[in-house]
């Protein structure tokens, strides 16, 4: 029943999207998977649902050493192609996030707790001109292997009851990092044999997502008839051509095809 009411609100039938199956058609740092990713947004309905979870493998605390982020360099050694492609990422991101809040969808957008994806320029500015909400959870409450500190940021408030403490005297498992001592003395931090596992979502936190959405009776009724684009796109600065997020060759695909 949640299930098709979730497809329902939606207004989306059941289609496998895989970026293994389907390439580039699913890398949103393609032309054509951001024109997708766009186009999905545009047809989620008013109050439908959308879990987003953007690559975290540059933002976190254990690619520091190669990435060079910090709280005072969000956006790294943007010499390195991986931090680079990665900003442009949250870069389009944010253009999405602003077409799902002006449609009032229930977003929810994940991270790690280390992650630094929230000091990005244009999720500062995304977050500090719209109504966004904050919560902090444990995975780890949800069934997962490792405790994996989270932040949820949303449309809504409800994402606060995503909050969940630790279950008391469970055990974790303790592979997902590896701690040792470089020749200079200094400590070095790495990902184990089960960091790969810790990101999948567990079925626990699936279905509390889904019941967080659907439990909602208070959603504000959304006419979008009557919202005025100025009003819509006001938090933008108007001759922002975004080039960080590298709109120009999605331009140029819409042109050629």
């Amino acid at each position: 029943m949640a299930v098709t009411q979730c497809w329902a609100r939606c207004g989306f039938k059941a289609v496998p999207f895989e970026i293994n199956l389907q390439g580039e058609v699913m890398d949103i740092l393609s032309p054509i998977g951001f024109c997708v990713a766009l186009v999905m947004a545009l047809r989620l309905k008013p109050n439908a649902f959308c879990m987003i979870a953007t690559v975290c493998s540059t933002w976190v605390f254990l690619s520091r050493s190669q990435t060079r982020r910090s709280f005072f360099n969000p956006l790294g050694d943007r010499r390195v192609k991986s931090v680079e492609d990665a900003n442009a990422m949250v870069s389009r991101m944010t253009l999405i996030l602003y077409i799902l809040q002006c449609k009032n969808v229930f977003y929810l957008y994940e991270q790690p707790g280390s992650s630094l994806l929230w000091s990005h320029p244009r999720m500062e500015d995304f977050i500090s001109s719209v109504h966004a909400y904050r919560a902090w959870t444990w995975m780890g409450a949800f069934g997962a292997s490792s405790p994996k500190g989270t932040t949820l940021w949303s449309s809504r408030p409800a994402v606060q009851k995503m909050s969940r403490a630790l279950p008391v005297g469970k055990s974790w498992s303790d592979d997902i990092t590896t701690r040792t001592v470089l020749k200079s003395g200094k400590p070095s931090v790495s990902g184990g044999k089960g960091l790969k596992e810790s990101q999948t979502y567990t079925s626990q936190f699936g279905f509390a997502t889904l019941s967080v959405w659907l439990e909602e009776d208070d959603w504000p009724e959304s006419d979008l008839t009557s919202v005025t684009l100025p009003t819509i796109w006001s938090p933008l600065v108007k001759k922002d051509r975004w080039d960080d997020a590298r709109l120009q060759e999605v331009m140029q695909y819409l042109t050629t095809h």
